[in-house]
């Protein structure tokens, strides 16, 4: 089967409402899983990091079956709503272009929460490293004694001021 049908237009239109659910609870994991990261325990932030791939695989899955369906009816990737407005009445088609516009609105906000996140967590790690920079030497850094006589190779500061 090449050519899809009106009911594979109501599979996808259903298929997108879904969708705009998941990438309602991935905008929200999104900021959850931050405010997470910041708690002195971290008990919470493992079952949300799995929650949230879990979400972003059934979305990434969710969009390979378009893109196939799109590639075997010979349409361009971005032809979704061209397609589905093709097989659905003319009386259908405001409600068609309203789910589509809320799905690209979710998307918007959950890539935008995303891109918080990523911001976020680069700015984090950046911390940690320019850190783990200050306290553990360079390969060619020398430690010295009290004389000021280089005794040999550096030791990390922690382990420097206990010997």
């Amino acid at each position: 089967m090449n050519q899809p049908t009106p009911d594979d237009a109501h599979r996808i239109l259903q298929s997108l409402e879904e969708e705009i659910g998941w990438l309602e609870q991935l905008e929200t994991l999104s900021a959850a899983v931050r405010d997470a990261s910041l708690e002195p325990t971290g008990q919470t932030l493992p079952p949300l990091l799995t929650k949230k791939t879990a979400l972003i695989d059934k979305l990434a899955a969710r969009r390979d079956v378009r893109a196939r369906m799109l590639k075997r009816a010979k349409q361009a990737d971005g032809d979704l709503l061209v397609m589905v407005l093709a097989l659905v009445d003319k009386a259908q088609h405001a409600d068609v272009a309203a789910l589509f516009s809320r799905y690209v609105e979710a998307q918007e906000r959950a890539a935008r929460e995303v891109a918080k996140s990523r911001d976020f967590f680069e700015v984090a790690l950046d911390v940690v490293e320019e850190m783990r920079d200050a306290i553990v030497p360079r390969e060619d850094a020398q430690t010295y004694d009290r004389t000021g006589v280089a005794s040999g190779p550096a030791k990390p500061i922690a382990v420097s001021q206990l010997t």
